[in-house]
């Protein structure tokens, strides 16, 4: 999504310096975790015996004093594993949850027995509102209050714009990808940069998370997407394996299957492809389309892959071998982006023609048309939550939400 107004934003250093710097203190570190081995095998590690770890049997309730879910934590674990737990318990995902013990929020990434928590104790859990997060040509990327329309935290770093910003499964962290060559992994609550891809040679079109979250994935002008380890040492990260597009041109946007094991990239060549990350091996190729790709995704099961292009439709291609099924056909200009609902049974488009457009999957039908009056539409997407809602990014700097029909209208 795209949203926000103009701000200046300071340059960065120089990445590769900063790379070297990490680079040493990563075999600093290294050093001496092989010295402390050598240490603890001269004591006779295999004699020694772990502390036996404390576990918390908690209560999780709604202010009203309603039971939510009881736990069973280490003392060790922090706040965010409680937070999941209450999610997979009520499905609501961390990023609303804010959980207060004895008057005071938990912090997500305090561990628990440091700050007090005991067995037996009572967490009382307090929903938040929902929240969207837009990207901006502004270079930021900013999380509002679906509700109040306000903004409630601000992502600043990049040295330019940013083309997409997306949320972690869990909801606690975002994902930027910036025309300044990099993404960066930003923590939710507090708005600090924890990681920043450096790798690309060229501005980044997209970047996504694995549905684990372990994974990060980026799309760039350079021809290549490049997968990344998520998790790691260090401030800057380097790329775990690439794809690479024919003769480098653009691709325009990359994403993991549901499973992880697929990725999908779409190019500038007019071509989609399928990978397989295992071995970086492209093992379907989707052609037909009549101008560059811009956006492919897979569908919610997997069964399926939507591509939109700039020759002003979207296609659907369905089954093992990724084969032609269905256009979307309206749309007067470039197709900037397609996706599915949740359940599969929905189509969004967006579209320089000043447009998005709901359709049915299963007929190809146009079921809505949001209009933008005079402004082109970059992005719309439903909203994780609730597929009912859809949210869209235009160049006026404003993003807008939208009420969306049912599957059923159709």
């Amino acid at each position: 999504s795209l949203a926000s107004s103009s701000h200046f934003v300071p340059r960065a250093h120089d990445p590769r310096a900063a790379a070297m710097a990490v680079a040493a203190a990563e075999e600093a570190q290294a050093s001496c975790d092989a010295a402390d081995a050598v240490k603890l095998e001269g004591l006779g590690a295999k004699n020694l015996k772990r502390p036996r770890e404390d576990i918390l049997r908690l209560s999780v309730t709604t202010l009203a004093g309603d039971s939510v879910a009881t736990l069973t934590l280490s003392a060790s674990a922090c706040v965010r594993e409680a937070k999941q737990r209450v999610a997979e318990a009520i499905n609501l995902p961390p990023l609303r949850q804010r959980l207060v013990l004895r008057g005071a929020i938990l912090s997500t990434d305090d561990v628990l027995a440091d700050i007090g928590v005991k067995d037996g104790d009572t967490l009382t859990l307090v929903k938040t509102s929902r929240m969207v997060l837009t990207a901006s040509e502004d270079g930021l990327a900013k999380l509002w209050n679906i509700e109040s329309g306000e903004c409630v935290q601000t992502l600043s770093g990049h040295s330019d714009g940013v083309h997409m910003a997306t949320l972690s499964p869990d909801g606690l962290c975002a994902l930027t990808a910036s025309e300044d060559c990099t993404a960066r992994l930003w923590k939710v609550e507090t708005g600090e940069c924890m990681r920043i891809f450096v790798g690309h040679n060229a501005a980044l079109c997209s970047a996504s998370f694995s549905p684990d979250g372990l994974l990060v994935l980026t799309a760039s002008e350079d021809g290549t997407a490049h997968v990344w380890k998520r998790f790691g040492r260090g401030g800057n990260v380097r790329p775990w394996l690439s794809f690479h597009a024919p003769s480098d041109v653009a691709l325009w946007s990359a994403s993991f299957s549901p499973d992880s094991a697929l990725v999908s990239t779409a190019c500038a060549d007019k071509v989609a492809r399928v990978w397989k990350l295992a071995n970086s091996k492209c093992v379907h190729t989707c052609r037909g389309h009549g101008g560059a790709v811009l956006s492919a995704v897979f569908a919610p099961d997997g069964s399926g892959l939507l591509t939109a292009s700039s020759d002003r439709t979207a296609r659907l291609w369905c089954g093992q071998n990724f084969t032609y099924q269905r256009s979307f056909t309206g749309h007067k200009s470039s197709v900037s982006w397609a996706m599915f609902s949740l359940d599969g049974a929905l189509v969004l488009t967006s579209s320089v023609d000043r447009t998005a457009r709901m359709w049915s999957c299963e007929s190809g039908r146009c079921l809505r048309s949001f209009e933008a009056e005079d402004k082109f539409i970059w992005w719309a997407t439903f909203c994780v939550e609730d597929s009912s809602l859809v949210l869209t990014g235009s160049e006026d700097g404003s993003a807008r939400l939208w009420q969306a029909p049912s599957a059923d209208d159709d």
